[in-house]
C-alpha cells in the first residue's frame, strides 16, 4: 500500500502552487531532485540554427555611419599696396573698422519676403547660416586685415600714423591735439543667401543657391578735436557684384545615427569654401575702393580748415 501511495504521489501532476520552489522545499525535495522531476528540453539542431540566423541578422543590420565631405577655403587677405610717396608732416589716427551687428541673410528684404524665407528655414532645418559662420570664424581676421592694410596704405601715401585705436572715443585728448585727421571706417556687411533648390529626406537635407554680398561701407576722415567730418563717403556693397553658387548637404537627426544600407549616400558641402572666397573678393574690392578714396592731395588740401577747427574752443 505504501508503494501504491508513492506511485500516485510521483505520477500526480503538480499544480502551480505545488511546483513552486518554496512548496517543494517544504516537502524535502532538493534542487537536484527538482531538476530530475522537471528536466529542461535538450538544445536541438533546430534551436542552434535559429540562434545562428538571429545573430547573422543582427550583424547584417549594423548601422553604417554617413559622412559629409567638407570643402574648406583659405583666407587671402593681402592687398598690393602702392609705391612709397614722399613723407609729410601730417599724422593720421587709424581707428579699427567697425562692423555693425550682423543680422540674418533676410535683413534687407521686405517683411513678406522675410516671413516666406523664415518658413523655408523651418522646413529645411539643416540650412547653412553664412552670417553666423562669418561672425564666429572670420570677422576678427577680416577686421585686423583691413586695419593693418589701411595703416600701411596711409604710410605709403606719405602720412605718419598713430594707433590703431579700437574706437574713435579711445583717442585721448592729448593725442587729438597732435593728430591731423582720424580714419574711421564702418561696415554693414550682409550675406544674402538665395536658395534655388531645396529638398529633405529622412537622412539628409540638400540646398543649392546663390550667396551675394550686400550692405554699405562708410568711410570718414574726422578732425578729432571737434569731431568734424572732413571726408564722408558711402559705398553700396551691392555694386561690387559679388555672387557665388553654393551647395550644402547636411545630416538630419536620423542621418546622424547612421543607415542600414551598406552603400551610404555620398554627401558634400562647399558652403564654407564659398564663404571664404566671398570674403576674399570683398576684401580685395573694398581695399581697392578705399585706395581710390584716400587721395594724398585731397587730404593735404584740408590743412587750412583743420588748423582753423583746432583753434575753435570746445567745451
Amino acid at each position: 500500500m505504501n508503494r501504491r501511495f508513492r506511485a500516485l504521489r510521483l505520477n500526480k501532476l503538480p499544480t502551480q502552487t505545488e511546483s513552486s520552489p518554496s512548496f517543494l522545499r517544504k516537502l524535502g525535495v532538493s534542487s537536484f531532485s527538482m531538476g530530475r522531476l522537471f528536466p529542461r528540453p535538450p538544445f536541438t539542431t533546430t534551436g542552434f540554427l535559429g540562434l545562428f540566423l538571429l545573430v547573422t541578422f543582427v550583424v547584417s543590420c549594423t548601422l553604417h555611419p554617413i559622412s559629409v565631405k567638407r570643402q574648406v577655403g583659405q583666407l587671402d587677405l593681402e592687398y598690393e599696396l602702392p609705391e612709397q610717396q614722399q613723407q609729410t608732416q601730417y599724422v593720421i589716427a587709424i581707428v579699427k573698422p567697425e562692423f555693425a551687428d550682423l543680422q540674418t541673410e533676410q535683413s534687407l528684404d521686405p517683411a513678406h519676403v522675410q516671413q516666406a524665407r523664415m518658413k523655408q528655414k523651418e522646413e529645411l532645418r539643416q540650412d547653412y547660416n553664412f552670417a553666423r559662420e562669418f561672425q564666429g570664424n572670420y570677422k576678427a581676421r577680416l577686421v585686423d586685415a583691413m586695419k593693418e592694410s589701411l595703416q600701411e596704405l596711409f604710410s605709403r601715401k606719405g602720412f605718419r600714423t598713430k594707433g590703431p585705436y579700437a574706437t574713435f572715443d579711445d583717442i585721448t585728448y592729448v593725442d587729438k591735439k597732435t593728430i591731423y585727421l582720424a580714419s574711421v571706417p564702418s561696415i554693414k556687411l550682409y550675406f544674402d543667401a538665395k536658395p534655388t533648390q531645396q529638398e529633405c529626406s529622412l537622412k539628409f537635407c540638400s540646398t543649392e543657391g546663390q550667396i551675394q554680398i550686400t550692405g554699405e561701407l562708410t568711410y570718414k576722415l574726422i578732425e578729432p578735436l571737434t569731431g568734424q567730418a572732413m571726408l564722408n563717403r558711402r559705398i553700396n556693397l551691392s555694386n561690387f557684384g559679388i555672387s557665388k553658387t553654393y551647395k550644402h548637404q547636411s545630416l538630419t537627426k536620423s542621418g546622424k545615427i547612421g543607415t542600414f544600407s551598406s552603400t551610404p549616400p555620398d554627401l558634400f558641402t562647399n558652403a564654407d569654401k564659398v564663404l571664404v572666397e566671398t570674403i576674399n573678393d570683398f576684401f580685395a574690392k573694398a581695399m581697392e575702393k578705399l585706395h581710390q578714396l584716400i587721395s594724398r592731395e585731397e587730404i593735404i588740401s584740408f590743412a587750412g580748415d583743420v588748423k582753423q577747427l583746432k583753434k575753435t574752443k570746445r567745451f
